[in-house]
Formats: C-alpha cells, structure tokens, sequence
C-alpha cells in the first residue's frame, strides 16, 4: 500500500511529494499537465507561533528549503511570506522557484501542512481552481515573484494603485510583461501592458477616451506596426519617470509574443538562478535585447525569438 501522505513535514521532500501527487491527482481527473508552469507551493500555519518558526527557519542557511525573503506582505489583515528558494525543487521536470507561507487568519482555523501549488496558464481556463484530495491547484497569468516585483518597485506599485489602470483598461484583458516583473530590467526599461481586441482601430480610440475620463494620461499617440501575429498598435503613457507601453493586437494577450517570451524566460531564470539573471542584465547593459542576452548566455542555438516562445527551451 502506498504510504500517506505527510503534508505537515515543512521540508523539501514532503514538498516534492506533495506537488507529485497533485499531478498525479490531476491528470486522473483529466488535465493535462505535462507543460504546465508551477511557479509556488503554499504551506499554511496554524498557529502564530508556527508561521514565526517556519519563516525563521526557512531563513536558515542549514534548511533544506532555505532562500531569499521576496516578501512580508499585509494581506486581508495577515501577513504572508514569499520565499525564493535558493535550491528550487524539481518535480517531474519541472522546476518550483518558491514556497508561500501565510499567518493564521483571526477567528480562522486551518490545518497546519502544504495546501495548494498555482499553475501559470497560457490560455483562458473557465476554472480560477481545482480541488483534489490531497490539496488545491490554482490557477493565475503571472508568476508570484513577478506580481511582488511590481509590488516592490515603489514608483509602478503606487502609480498602479493610483491610477487602477488595469481596473480602466479590463475591457481589454491586460497583462502586465516586460523586463520589471522578471527582475531583469535596466535603469529606464519600461513596462508593458498587452492589450488585446478584435477592432484594433475602434479599441485603440476606446481606450484614449477612457485613459481620459480618468485622468490617467489626456492624450497618447497610437503607432502602427507588424508583428509575427499581424498588425499591432502601440502608444506610450507615463507614470512619473517610468515608460509605460501599451501593445494593442488582435491576438489575446495570453498568446502574444511578449507573454510567450516572459513565460520562458521566468523558467529559464528559475532553472539557472541568479547567476543567469545577473548575466542577463550585463549583456543587456552591453546591447542585446532581452531575447538575444538569453540566447547568448545559455548558448541557444536558432532564432532566439522563436525559441523563447515555448516555456520548455532545452539548454
């Protein structure tokens, strides 16, 4: 008989046990999970006094699920803690870059042991999760060290909140990309916002009046230009000394090059550490665009813009 699962032991083998099984889980329910990205585990506390002992843990070099502190952030009255590991696990192929580990909420019970792990999407899914026996799989865009990278970077975070422009732009399905969110940006790299409709032109006018009515920029100029997908339309608005870019294409954002290529390029900076991103950054302070630095550092053979449009590069 195979043994029970022991989600309570907070250590790298009961986490990697944990993930297993909820692949397993998952593929006998009928999701294909062979190219999914997860990016994090979520181990949740029951007491206080455990989520303090496991956060100054997991601080110590001597943990087997040791890394850097990405976060300590307030949420819904509670704080949770996002670490990188500096070891990431390994599971079935795929890498896991952190381990998420929420306080107790007030007048809330939870069992102490690893609850969930969060899947990257590369398509619109009708389901935000799935529960399964042994623990939960959620479902999000962006990576969780990405969306605290924004958090942190205090002149996007608080321009963000001010103007709610992902709130504005809704109609539109924005996703955020870009250098910013995978840490691998230079002094006056911008962030892009992907934008997608069907009539580009009617969008395009669409969203100039409601940047308007909102206060958030009075007037940008659209450019046109060609992609591989087609035709494209992209403005630029700015919050404070940061370039904000808008692309505006017919295909969903979630399918769009730049989308493609962050995914990848998150997997690979997993999978390598922060040697590849400290590399990256050289080469791109050096000339190369983000795309032709992966390529030169990790000696890719083949046009790098293509090769990064699948989350699984061979290295």
């Amino acid at each position: 008989m195979e043994p029970s699962l022991d989600k309570r032991r907070f250590d790298r083998a009961a986490a990697t046990s944990f993930v297993a099984k909820l692949l397993e889980q998952a593929e006998q329910r009928g999701h294909p999970t062979r190219d999914w990205i997860i990016d994090h585990v979520c181990f949740r506390t029951e007491t206080w006094s455990e989520y303090q002992s496991l956060v100054q843990a997991i601080s110590n070099p001597t943990h087997d699920l040791y890394g850097t502190v990405l976060s300590h952030a307030e949420v819904n009255g509670r704080p949770i803690t996002t670490v990188r590991l500096s070891e990431p696990l390994h599971v079935g192929g795929k890498w896991i870059e952190a381990i998420e580990i929420p306080a107790p909420k007030e007048n809330q019970f939870y069992k102490s042991g690893y609850e969930h792990i969060e899947v990257l999407v590369t398509h619109d899914v009708t389901e935000s999760s799935v529960t399964l026996d042994d623990g939960k799989i959620k479902f999000h865009h962006l990576p969780l060290s990405a969306t605290i990278a924004i958090e942190n970077h205090v002149i996007l975070s608080q321009w963000l909140a001010r103007t709610n422009i992902l709130l504005v732009l809704k109609p539109w399905m924005p996703l955020l990309s870009g250098s910013i969110p995978l840490e691998i940006e230079l002094p006056g790299s911008d962030l892009d916002i992907l934008l997608g409709a069907r009539d580009l032109d009617v969008a395009a006018q669409e969203i100039s009046q409601k940047l308007s009515q909102h206060q958030i920029s009075e007037q940008i100029s659209w450019k046109e230009s060609q992609t591989r997908h087609g035709r494209c339309l992209t403005a630029s608005i700015m919050a404070n000394e940061i370039t904000v870019e808008l692309f505006l294409s017919a295909v969903n954002p979630l399918d769009q090059n730049s989308h493609r290529h962050l995914l990848s390029e998150y997997c690979l900076l997993v999978q390598h550490g922060e040697p590849l991103r400290a590399r990256i950054k050289s080469l791109k302070a050096e000339g190369f665009t983000t795309e032709e630095a992966f390529a030169k550092a990790l000696d890719l053979k083949g046009d790098p813009y293509d090769l990064l449009r699948h989350a699984e590069v061979s290295v």
